[in-house]
């Protein structure tokens, strides 16, 4: 009986394992393809290279992967929400429009991550 309980821990144990390996590679390819997706659609000065479109990347942490910007993480909130924006006179009477980029994507990715997850299982690949 002791035998039977320590066999079916382990395959318990190693079904879990995969389960998170397939997890962690779901999470990386919906972050990977939506740091391509604000690459694509954040805005872009005119004239200007694109480095804050280019900044996009993502990074694993202990709870899964973050999409993040690396080179103008300061900018995030003000472009997609709108600013205040300030005169030569300190006046503050006009607002810069809000360019919403980031949201659709963050709403792309729950989704995407849902159904793909959902395929992998029933595919039997979990």
């Amino acid at each position: 009986m002791a035998n039977l309980k320590t066999e079916m821990n382990a395959i318990l144990q190693s079904f879990g394992a995969e389960r998170d390996e397939v997890f962690m590679e779901v999470e990386q390819g919906v972050a990977q393809e939506g740091a391509e997706k604000l690459r694509q659609t954040s805005p872009k000065r005119r004239g200007g290279r694109g480095k804050y479109a280019r900044g996009w990347t993502y990074k694993k942490t202990k709870s899964g992967f973050v999409i993040h910007n690396k080179t103008d993480y300061q900018l995030t909130h003000l472009l997609e929400n709108g600013h205040a924006v300030v005169n030569a006179k300190g006046d503050t009477g006009k607002r810069a429009d809000a360019h919403k980029h980031i949201e659709p994507v963050y709403l792309w990715a729950q989704g995407e991550l849902e159904r793909e997850v959902r395929q992998r299982i029933e595919r039997g690949g979990v």
